[in-house]
C-alpha cells in the first residue's frame, strides 16, 4: 500500500502533523483510524487499525511498545510490536504529547481547555506500570 507522498508527508491537517514519529529506518503516523508504518522507500502498511482520530503525540518505550495521547479523552494507548493496543492509562485533561527517557520514566504533556480555552498546562509522569503524577503544573503559558 502506497498513498500519495503529498498526502502522508505533507498533509495539512494539525492532527496527521501531531502523530508523526520516526523510529529506527521506519515513519509511524496516525492517518484516518489507523497508525500506518512506512519504510524509507515511502512504502506503507497498516501498523495498527481502530486508532482514535484524536490520536496526537507518539512515542516508543525502551522496550519497543509504541504509545499514542489521545486527545480530549485524557486516554493514552499502549501499542506493542503486532499492533496491538490497549489503555494504559488516563488523565482528566487533553493529552497533546509525549516522550520518555533512558529510564522509560513516562512524559505527558496536556492541558485544560474549558469552552475550548487553554488556560493552563501541565506535565504528568507515568511508571510503567501506569500510575501516573504531576510533575509539573501551572504552565500558564499553554499552547496556542
Amino acid at each position: 500500500m502506497k498513498p500519495p507522498f503529498k498526502t502522508v508527508f505533507f498533509g495539512f491537517s494539525t492532527f496527521l502533523l501531531c502523530g508523526v514519529l520516526a523510529r529506527a529506518d521506519y515513519l509511524y503516523v496516525r492517518n484516518d483510524g489507523s497508525i500506518m508504518k512506512f519504510d524509507s522507500g515511502g512504502n506503507g502498511s497498516v501498523f495498527a487499525s481502530g486508532v482514535s482520530q484524536e490520536g496526537q503525540g507518539l512515542a516508543f518505550d525502551p522496550g519497543g511498545n509504541l504509545y499514542m495521547a489521545i486527545g480530549y479523552s485524557g486516554t493514552i494507548m499502549r501499542y506493542d510490536a503486532g499492533g496491538n493496543g490497549s489503555v494504559f492509562a488516563t488523565s482528566q485533561n487533553e493529552n497533546i504529547a509525549l516522550t520518555f527517557n533512558s529510564s522509560g520514566q513516562l512524559y505527558v504533556i496536556n492541558w485544560y481547555a474549558p469552552g475550548g480555552y487553554f488556560t493552563s498546562a501541565s506535565i504528568m509522569s507515568y511508571t510503567s506500570s501506569g500510575n501516573g503524577s504531576a510533575f509539573a503544573s501551572g504552565l500558564n503559558n499553554a499552547p496556542r
